[in-house]
């Protein structure tokens, strides 16, 4: 489904937290059989760490939500970054059932999903490696748990063939 991302260094996905940029990350890195890097390896807005990861590591998908102001800075001319679209209503949804592992409320996100888009329009414009991929073309993927069936399910039970960075912190 991804394999039109082969040929860049590394790809990061973007978009408004809980839109689903975990899954995709891992949807990419799986079709590409590349390795996957989740925010909190970078303790989720450190951009310096990010920026370290992109500058002297190849092969990777990271999901970098929060990243998205700062794509234009970041981004190495062979990445790409990918927007996740998703209903706003959706995402509130999202939120609302979201706990972290101590069972509170996560926290709000630095932006809403409105302000997102609109820094991804204009990002867009900037970034000549970019592409947008929509919440419910993911339904297709073979990893794609429906709602019905994801109760005691988790996206770290998916095997990635071993290819996925250690918890390790930059």
């Amino acid at each position: 489904m991804f394999k039109k991302y082969e040929r860049y260094r590394n790809v990061l996905v973007v978009g408004p937290h809980r839109s689903g940029t975990t899954f995709l990350t891992h949807a990419i890195a799986h079709d590409l059989s590349r390795t996957a890097v989740d925010e909190y390896q970078f303790r989720h807005n450190r951009m310096d760490l990010l920026d370290n990861i992109l500058t002297t590591e190849t092969g990777l998908v990271i999901q970098a939500p929060q990243a998205l102001p700062w794509l234009p800075i970041l981004m190495q001319p062979q990445d790409i970054a990918v927007y996740i679209v998703r209903d706003h209503t959706e995402i509130a949804e999202s939120y609302r059932r979201s706990r972290t592992p101590k069972r509170r409320p996560i926290p709000p996100a630095p932006f809403t999903p409105a302000q997102a888009f609109r820094m991804w329009c204009k990002i867009f414009l900037q970034c000549p490696g970019s592409d947008m991929v929509e919440y419910n073309e993911l339904y297709e993927h073979p990893l794609f748990v429906p709602k019905k069936d994801r109760a005691r399910w988790h996206y770290k039970q998916v095997d990635n063939s071993g290819k996925r960075h250690e918890r390790k912190r930059y």
